[in-house]
């Protein structure tokens, strides 16, 4: 699922990577959780996951947790 290689200029570094069937295996993982998450939020109307996802925002952001944030797709 990884790749590990040393740096050929410092062997105390090593460049750790995903295998192509760890990318794969990080796609399935993703794609599940969305399904979960999903039919988790099933039950609740389109108001409370846009309240939902406005109030994990403002945690996240109080936290200072930076990047790039994917839609939730209903």
């Amino acid at each position: 699922l990884v790749l590990r290689e040393r740096c050929a200029d410092d062997e105390r570094i090593v460049r750790v990577s995903l295998t192509e069937t760890g990318k794969a295996q990080v796609e399935q993982w993703r794609l599940r959780r969305r399904e979960m998450l999903a039919h988790f939020l099933e039950p609740l109307a389109q108001t409370e996951r846009d309240e939902l996802q406005r109030v994990i925002d403002h945690v996240l952001d109080a936290a200072g947790v930076t990047g790039p944030r994917r839609p939730v797709e209903h």
